[in-house]
């Protein structure tokens, strides 16, 4: 597999405020979009980015998008790297299937798309009916890429969480065919 293209456009899925975009991918990317369905983040965003040292913005966020995931089509071939971090606990398993197909078409030829997520200790899913979201087990996580024409490059577990919390677990993702336009 080829090399992360430091330097080129990254997708931050699932912004808020920009926590990731300030502090992982800006530094590391050029320039950072932003995916948040609440606009209040995204504006939020505006302020948290800023450098007070130099009263200008810190990282370059180019577009600041306001939509749902499953929604959400990516351009095609302009994304390094797509990090969605805990927010695919809020989609079905077949919109979170279509969603990675979609983002599979705007990575670059030689982009990844990151996940990062909580896993359940099982091969089982925790529904919490509270605010509607899944947390899936590893297997299921991985049926779900398979599902969706991604194959998982490198797979790693946070080993810094209590052990109370469900673990979290990142996985680097390549498609398993490039069908890549642009």
């Amino acid at each position: 597999d080829p090399p992360l293209e430091w330097g080129g456009v990254a997708l931050d899925v699932g912004a808020g405020i920009g926590r990731v975009t300030k502090l992982l991918l800006g530094p590391m990317f050029g320039t950072v979009d932003m995916l948040e369905c609440n606009a209040r983040y995204l504006e939020k965003s505006k302020d948290f980015l800023v450098d007070e040292e130099r009263s200008s913005a810190a990282i370059r966020v180019e577009r600041r998008i306001c939509e749902g995931m499953e929604n959400f089509s990516p351009e095609a071939g302009r994304y390094s790297l797509i990090w969605i971090q805990w927010c695919v606990i809020y989609l079905t398993d077949d919109d979170f299937v279509e969603f990675l197909r979609r983002c599979c078409g705007g990575l670059t030829t030689e982009g990844y798309i990151c996940v990062k997520d909580n896993i359940t200790w099982n091969n089982s899913f925790v529904l919490d009916k509270d605010d509607s979201s899944v947390t899936r087990s590893d297997s299921l996580m991985k049926r779900i890429f398979a599902s969706a024409g991604l194959r998982v490059v490198r797979e790693q577990t946070q080993t810094d969480f209590p052990k109370d919390l469900f673990p979290v677990k990142i996985y680097a993702l390549r498609p398993k065919e490039l069908n890549i336009e642009g």
